[in-house]
Formats: structure tokens, sequence, C-alpha cells
């Protein structure tokens, strides 16, 4: 694999310099949920279906409503079109857009189509797709396509040709099997270089085998994959798979460290010298591995490390009290799974920190001082940052520190309010 990649030709890129937000710390309600937008599930009584997001900037909320057949979202205030199902929900990095997952159909043999909505406009007509990811520059979204899926008698979906999407140009077909195996979007949406002018998914050559696509190249075949991540400078990928039945991550193409039983998406280190990730025993047992080496001790579950901005430390969310394999480092984990068994801490530099249900979004501050993260407690979320902590709300979004590191802003819900919060750190 080479080390500088190139996006393929049918995939045009239209990269831009890509623009950090500036974050709102300007306390402030965004929105409030009309009551019958909070039609309840049967399946779980009391609970809001709806789930709030907010653009990285602060300024703009929005959020999914269900009701008993249908979903819809609502931007800015407004409610968009009824549709079968809608998710995926995402803003563009500079908070500008907005975009989607929508389907309608499905059901009684009806016809299924499934698209993206960016900013109100549909994207494509698909048999299947997957959640929409912006570029760096906020210009374009990029999603997995299919043509020719099908639903089975029970409800599955399989089949037909992948294709990766960026807009609404369709790029080469990379899957044509029969079987009905797990589409490739349920490793998140394709990944793009922080230049954007390049894609990294992985795929299917075949029944059972899996690939790794970065830019222009696409590696050997696998048993299988897991997500690839690109270098903050583009220049390389790394990826997790399985190869002679055991797991290895590997650094644009090449393996790095030692083999294990699971391995997950690694990270890469601010100046892109280092990886880190998470790797577990059959028997469950997972510690994050930094440069191939253990770092801290044995957990029953593990969220995916981050690092200090120097690199010199790592900080990741780590359970204990969980049964074996309740967060297994297996495919289609690009993201923590969120286990609900056992007490959660955040890890800081090896240190444990309190005890929680949940902890998740762990952040540093630019001093790389303190962290912020989300945790829950009593069934209900706050943000912790240094020794401070926030009222709980039903909702959190993940936490932003301050250039001066002194306050943190984050997305809060509270029933039907929906908040931009600003906390002072101590």
């Amino acid at each position: 694999m080479r080390a500088a990649l190139a996006l393929p030709a049918l995939l045009l890129s239209f990269a831009c310099a890509a623009e950090t937000p500036k974050v709102s710390f300007e306390e402030k309600l965004l929105a409030t949920v009309p009551a019958d937008h909070n039609t309840q599930r049967a399946a779980t009584p009391g609970a809001p279906t709806f789930t709030a997001s907010w653009s990285p900037d602060g300024k703009r909320a929005a959020w999914v409503g269900v009701g008993e057949r249908t979903a819809f979202v609502v931007v800015d205030g407004k409610k968009g079109e009824e549709v079968s199902y809608a998710g995926g929900l995402v803003f563009s990095p500079d908070g500008k857009h907005v975009a989607w997952l929508s389907s309608y159909g499905g059901w009684a043999g009806t016809p299924e189509k499934w698209w993206v909505t960016l900013d109100g406009k549909k994207l494509g007509d698909f048999d299947l797709a997957g959640p929409p990811r912006f570029s760096p520059d906020s210009s374009q979204v990029a999603y997995f396509g299919n043509a020719g899926s099908k639903r089975a008698a029970d409800g599955g979906i399989g089949g037909g040709k992948w294709f990766a999407v960026i807009g609404d140009k369709r790029g080469a077909d990379f899957e044509a099997t029969s079987a009905y195996i797990d589409p490739p979007w349920f490793r998140g949406a394709p990944v793009w270089s922080p230049d954007g002018k390049q894609l990294a998914y992985v795929r299917h050559p075949a029944n059972y085998t899996e690939s790794v696509v970065a830019g222009a190249t696409t590696t050997e075949d696998y048993d299988a994959a897991d997500q690839p991540v690109w270098s903050p400078d583009g220049r390389q990928a790394a990826w997790a798979a399985v190869k002679d039945n055991r797991w290895w991550v590997f650094l644009n193409g090449q393996k790095l460290g030692g083999e294990s039983d699971h391995a997950s998406v690694p990270v890469f280190s601010p100046d892109g010298k280092t990886l880190a990730w998470k790797a577990s025993t059959n028997a469950g047992k997972q510690s994050v591995m930094v440069a191939g080496k253990r770092v801290g001790g044995e957990y029953d579950a593990l969220g995916t490390p981050v690092f200090s901005p120097d690199g010199r430390e790592v900080a990741f969310a780590a359970n204990t009290g969980a049964p074996p394999n309740a967060n297994p480092v297996v495919l289609y984990r690009g993201d923590d799974v969120h286990v609900t068994q056992g007490i959660w801490k955040a890890v800081v530099g090896g240190r444990e920190g309190e005890a929680f249900e949940r902890v998740e979004s762990i952040v540093y501050a630019p001093n790389g001082k303190v962290v912020a993260y989300r945790a829950r407690k009593d069934g209900r979320w706050l943000v912790v940052a240094g020794a401070s902590k926030s009222d709980a709300f039903d909702e959190i979004g993940p936490p932003a520190f301050s250039p001066d590191g002194k306050k943190v802003a984050f997305g809060a819900r509270k029933g039907l309010e929906i908040w931009w919060k600003v906390m002072p750190v101590k």
C-alpha cells in the first residue's frame, strides 16, 4: 500500500481547506419540542422516542421524532416529511448543513426505497443505503448505496450491489453477492481523509471475504475487516483485520504490533506517529494497546482510546463487572458499544475516575491537563470536566472545551427543552 493515496476518479473530490467551527460559549435555549412529537413507543412506555442533535458550534438543534408507523426529522423547528425510517442525523463540521438517512415502504410487500436528505434535498434513490458523513470542509456528504437488494422473509435485507456515493455521484460497484450478509454501513459511513480528497471503507469482493479501500488502493482480501482510519496528514491509513483466524492492526497494509483474539478500530496520535487500539482475548478481557504495547490493566469492556494533545498520554472509558464479551472488540465497532452492565470509569493516564453507569465522549482540554466526558448516573446524563459536574439531563451531546480550557459547552435536553449549555471548569 502506498504512503500517499488518491481518490478514484469516479468519486470526484470537492476539497477545500477544512474550517474549525467556532464553538459558542453563550448558554441558550435552542428549541422546545412540541408535545405531539413526543409520541411513545409501545416497547418502551414512558420513554421519549426522539433523539436530539446539536451543530458543532452550538447554534442549531435538530431531532428525530417517531410516531406509531412513521418517523420525521425537525431542523431549526421545521418538521420534515413523514417517512418509514429516519436516522443517522448529522450536522456538517461548520454547522451550516444537516443530513440524514430516510426510507419509505417495505411493509406488506410494498416497494422500499432509501435516500439521504441534505438540507431538505433528496440524494439518490436506492434499494438500501447507509447514513451520511460530511467531508471536513462541509461541502459534501459520503455514504453507501445499494441497487438490487431484497428483503427476506425474516425481515433482513441483503444482496444487490453496493457502492460508495459522494453527493449523488455513484462510485464503482464493490459487491455483487446474493448472500444476506451484513451491509458495509454496519461499520459506519465511508471515512474522509483530512483534506477531503480520499475515502476509505470496507468492501466485499466476494462472499465471506473483505478488503479495505483507501483512496485509489485496495488491500488483499481478509477473513474480515473493520473500519479504516486516516492519519492526521492523510498520507497513511490503518485498520484492524482478521488474517489466518487472528486479528491484527495494519498500517498501510503492514502488520503492526502483535496478534490478538480481537482488535478494534485504531486511533492515530495527533502527530500521526503512534497508533492506539483496544484488544481482547476470547475470555473477554480487554486492554488498550499503544504502539503494540499494553497500557494499563485489563477490563471487562473498553471505549475507544483518546490521545492527549501532545500524544504522550491516553484516556479511555473502562468497565468492570460486565459479563464476558459484553462489549466484544469484533466487527462493526467503529464507535463504542454501550454496555449497561457493570460500572464505567474514565481512565486518564492510568488514573481511574469516579464510577458511573456509562462514560462516553472523552475529550482533552487544549492544554492536556484535564478531560471532559459525558456520564450517566441514575438513568440521567451529566458532563464531568475536571472537578466540575453539570446538572443532570435526559440527553447530552459531546462536550467541547473553550480555547483556554476554562469552560466546556455541550448540548442538553431536559424534557422537551433543547439547550446549549456552558459550564466553568474547576
